[in-house]
């Protein structure tokens, strides 16, 4: 493992700017002062710092014991998030976009990547574009492993869970035409577990594509699984999951 030795000058950006500018592959200085502009509120500035780090540190670094590409990546995953509420504060729905995005890249902790899509989601779904917003969501349920998600108000859900709900608000919003990609994917996938008796199989697609026209077809099939094998109980309990 290679180990970055701290820049023991203190966080001063000034000081910071001249060493790197000496030195403009020291992706220790580099980090500190993007720290630094962070820091002074130089959130714009700070952004692009800590992506040219994250782009171009040895993933093997450490930084003060810690891997420094983590370290850089939830700094700059926060840094983002300022600045999706700066640009949506003042209307600025493409710069919101691109801070969103470059903080969905730079997410490595799950729970930072989790609300990184869901503010990903929410500007697309504020700029009337249900095609990508449904995009941003089921990242979180075929990407992301499952988290729990604060919502607000002490209130938490299984991130996959909130997904899926929100994804059928879009749909509703939207018309089906903004999960049709989706559709279609899991109507192809459909075919073969359909085919089968795999009652894991049938369970894992729906696990992945819970708002598909294909998913109650899929679960259908598989009360009928359970119920031919005289286990009536659990296919009822599909059923009722059906309902909602």
């Amino acid at each position: 493992t290679m180990e970055i030795v701290a820049f023991n000058d203190p966080l001063i950006e000034e000081n910071l700017s001249e060493a790197v500018k000496k030195n403009p592959d020291d992706m220790a200085l580099r980090y500190k002062r993007a720290r630094a502009l962070f820091d002074a509120g130089k959130l714009v500035d700070a952004a692009d710092e800590y992506k040219t780090v994250f782009e171009k540190v040895d993933r093997e670094a450490t930084f003060n014991g810690s891997s420094l590409f983590e370290r850089v990546g939830g700094e700059l995953n926060a840094c983002c998030l300022r600045l999706i509420d700066e640009s949506l504060a003042r209307g600025d729905m493409k710069e919101a976009l691109k801070y969103a995005e470059l903080g969905f890249e730079a997410a490595i902790d799950p729970t930072l990547k989790v609300r990184t899509a869901f503010a990903l989601a929410t500007i697309h779904d504020f700029a009337k574009n249900g095609v990508e917003s449904v995009r941003a969501y089921r990242k979180v349920i075929s990407d992301i492993p499952g988290t729990m998600y604060d919502i607000g108000d002490g209130i938490q859900h299984s991130s996959h869970y909130y997904a899926t709900a929100r994804i059928g608000e879009l749909i509703t919003k939207y018309g089906r035409q903004c999960y049709a990609n989706f559709d279609e994917e899991a109507a192809k996938a459909g075919v073969a577990v359909l085919a089968g008796a795999d009652e894991q199989a049938h369970i894992a697609f729906y696990e992945k594509y819970p708002n598909s026209l294909a998913a109650n077809k899929v679960m259908t099939h598989l009360a009928g699984i359970y119920e031919k094998s005289g286990r009536a109980s659990m296919a009822l309990v599909v059923y009722k999951n059906m309902a909602g």
